[in-house]
C-alpha cells in the first residue's frame, strides 16, 4: 500500500513540474517579436485549429523505492499488554530512508498476559502441596495453574491404647510448618486382672477369695481389686450310747451282770469346699464293766 502512495504522489509531482515547464515556455513566447513568417504561421494555425494535435510531453521517470531487507525475528518490546498484545520490532536493512514499510520494522502481536492474581483452587494436600490458578490471555495450560508449598498438619492419630503410665500418645504427619508432631494426654489406664489369691478359710457357710489389678489416672471409685466367694459347710453328725447287760454271774449273796456300753457316731453332713471334715466317721465303740444285777434292772440283756 504504502509503495502504491509512493507512486502516485510521485506521478502527481511530475505532473505539476510538467506544468510549471510548459507554462514558462508560453509566457516566454508573448514576450517575442512576431515576424510576419509567423504571424502568418499563427494564422494559418489558428484557422486550422480543429485539426490541431496535443503536445506530448515524456512521463517523469519513477523514483527508486530503494530495496528492505529482514535481518532478524520479531521480539517483544517491553511486557504483554492485558489485552494479550505487545509491541515486537525487528531488526531490518534498507538501502534508502523508506524504503522498509512501518509495518516491517514494529507490530502489534498476540503474546501470553499473566495477570499474577494467584488464587487456591485446592486445599493443602498431604504431600505440602496446593494448586493455584491465574488469569490468563492467550497463555498455554502450563501458564494457567501451578503447585506451591504449604504447611500441611495432619490429623491425630494414636499410637496404641492407653499406656500403663497413664497416658494416651499421638501422632500426626507435619510437612513445611514448624508444629508439632507428637502430643500425650492423661487417659484411664486398667490393666488385666491379676490371677486369684487362694480361698480364705470356710466360717461354716462362706468362704471368698481376690484378685487386683493396677488403675492410675482412673475416676475415682474405680476398682482395683475383686472379691469372688463361695458357698462351705463344716461336716456334722452326733453320738448315740446304748448299754446292755449280760454275762450274769453269781457271787456270795450277789448276782453281778457285765455291762456293756456301745458308742456309735452317726455323721449327717459332710464337709465341703474347704469346710471342717474331721468329723468321725460313721461307726461305734464299745466298753464294759461289772455291776450288781439289782442296780441294774433296767438295762436290757444284749
Amino acid at each position: 500500500m504504502i509503495k502504491v502512495v509512493f507512486v502516485l504522489v510521485v506521478l502527481l509531482l511530475s505532473a505539476i513540474f510538467a506544468y510549471l515547464v510548459l507554462s514558462n515556455r508560453k509566457d516566454s513566447s508573448k514576450e517575442l517579436p512576431k515576424s510576419k513568417a509567423t504571424q502568418n504561421q499563427e494564422d494559418e494555425d489558428t484557422s486550422s485549429t480543429a485539426n490541431a494535435q496535443p503536445i506530448e510531453t515524456e512521463p517523469p521517470e519513477e523514483e527508486d523505492p530503494g530495496t528492505c531487507e529482514i535481518t532478524g525475528s520479531w521480539a517483544m518490546v517491553g511486557t504483554c499488554n492485558a489485552d494479550g498484545t505487545a509491541k515486537y520490532t525487528q531488526t531490518y536493512k534498507e538501502s534508502k530512508p523508506g524504503a522498509c514499510p512501518s509495518s516491517v520494522k514494529a507490530d502489534f502481536k498476540p503474546c501470553c498476559y499473566q495477570k499474577g492474581d494467584w488464587e487456591d483452587i485446592t486445599e493443602c494436600k498431604s504431600n505440602g502441596k496446593k494448586t493455584q490458578k491465574q488469569t490468563t490471555i492467550n497463555c498455554a495450560e502450563i501458564f494457567k495453574t501451578r503447585e506451591v508449598d504449604c504447611p500441611y498438619v495432619g490429623p491425630w492419630r494414636k499410637t496404641g491404647g492407653c499406656a500403663s503410665d497413664g497416658k494416651q500418645y499421638y501422632v500426626r504427619d507435619v510437612i513445611n510448618s514448624t508444629e508439632s508432631r507428637e502430643k500425650t494426654e492423661d487417659c484411664c489406664y486398667m490393666s488385666p486382672w491379676g490371677g486369684w489369691g487362694g480361698w480364705s478359710a470356710c466360717n461354716g457357710s462362706k468362704r471368698s477369695r481376690s484378685r487386683t489389678r493396677a488403675v492410675v489416672n482412673c475416676p475415682a471409685g474405680t476398682a482395683t481389686s475383686e472379691t469372688g466367694s463361695q458357698n462351705c459347710s463344716h461336716c456334722a453328725g452326733y453320738w448315740s450310747t446304748s448299754k446292755c447287760k449280760k454275762d450274769r454271774t453269781w457271787g456270795f449273796k450277789n448276782q453281778w451282770w457285765k455291762i456293756v456300753t456301745t458308742n456309735k457316731y452317726i455323721r449327717t453332713k459332710n464337709g465341703t469346699n474347704g469346710g471342717d471334715n474331721s468329723c468321725p466317721s460313721n461307726g461305734y465303740s464299745t466298753s464294759s464293766e461289772e455291776t450288781k444285777g439289782g442296780a441294774n434292772k433296767d438295762i436290757p440283756n444284749c
